[in-house]
């Protein structure tokens, strides 16, 4: 499987999963790791501490907790997604929304930022954006950058 079907397979596992989740009872944050084959194995959180915990907060708990998965794992990938919401400044909210970090043992990392639709009948995301993030995962598997005075 190539690093492109790689990302699809896992955005796919966890987009049907955060959709049927959100027609349900909402979404539960959970993390997510793409092994060498085709599997995927979800993650469910354990000890996160506070009800509502701040987005950084979330992102160190997971981080470390696909680290460990990751590192017992012959893992290509590693994600994890939860529910954010935009509010104005008056504390009034604006749109729902998810968040997901994805990482690929091929040296790219990135968060991607969905809004959702809900009608009568299902919930479906809408891709907003994407941004490139630093690797914090697959450290020691990205690949090395060569540089003039070290090849």
């Amino acid at each position: 499987m190539n690093l492109n079907e790689q990302k699809t397979l896992l955005l796919r596992v966890v987009t049907q999963l955060i959709e049927k989740q959100l027609n349900e009872q909402g979404l539960r944050t959970f993390g997510a790791v793409l092994g060498s084959g085709r599997e995927v194995q979800l993650l469910v959180p354990e000890t996160i501490k506070r009800q509502h915990p701040s987005l950084d907060e979330l992102d160190s708990y997971w981080l470390e907790q696909l680290r460990k998965a990751v590192m017992s794992t012959d893992a290509n990938a590693a994600c994890y997604c939860a529910e954010v919401q935009t509010i104005r400044e008056d504390g009034t909210p604006i749109t729902p929304g998810i968040v997901l970090f994805l990482e690929q043992k091929a040296g790219n990392a990135e968060y991607r930022f969905y809004t959702y639709e809900k009608n009568d009948h299902s919930t479906r995301l809408v891709e907003q954006n994407s941004q490139n993030a630093p690797m914090r995962l697959f450290l020691d598997s990205a690949p090395t950058r060569k540089h003039w005075w070290n090849s």
